[in-house]
């Protein structure tokens, strides 16, 4: 039966808890409960698991689930500044990065990870490497590049 108010609807929940699974792997079960209102906000925090007060704590200290993985990547790869990342992220084309620091230190670490797992490299990047020489492409955006033909 749907609730007579909107209001009425809001706290309702959905729960998620992880119980393991028939063969032992961890698995996410989920069941609608009903929260009870609260007074003063209240957050949890994930570092030590425990309920804090949310007047005794800022925003930087809630981390969310899997919130800290690209930001440990890109201290790994070279301490790459997550707003250089960004950029690179939404750079266009096949050179639209490459002026960025991100785009080398994360060819430096994709190509660690190959040697690592004893891969081959594949036809295609044996083929860039024949045309473009020993260095590579140019590590610069040729979309805004100026190319003067003296005309």
């Amino acid at each position: 039966m749907p609730p007579k108010r909107k209001a009425d609807d809001t706290h309702d929940e959905v729960e998620q808890d992880i119980v393991d699974g028939p063969s032992g792997e961890h698995v996410a079960s989920t069941s609608t409960a009903k929260r009870a209102r609260v007074s003063e906000p209240v957050a949890e925090a994930s570092s030590s698991n425990r309920t804090v007060d949310a007047k005794t704590m800022g925003w930087q200290d809630i981390v969310l689930v899997g919130e800290d993985e690209i930001t440990h990547w890109l201290r790994d790869i070279g301490n790459i500044n997550s707003n250089s990342y960004s950029r690179f992220m939404k750079a266009k084309g096949a050179t639209g990065g490459a002026s960025n620091g991100t785009y080398y230190a994360a060819y430096v670490y994709f190509e660690k990870v190959r040697i690592l797992q004893r891969r081959k490299k594949t036809v295609k990047r044996e083929k860039n490497e024949t045309e473009t020489g020993p260095n590579g492409f140019p590590l610069q955006d040729r979309s805004k590049v100026w190319v003067y033909t003296g005309h």
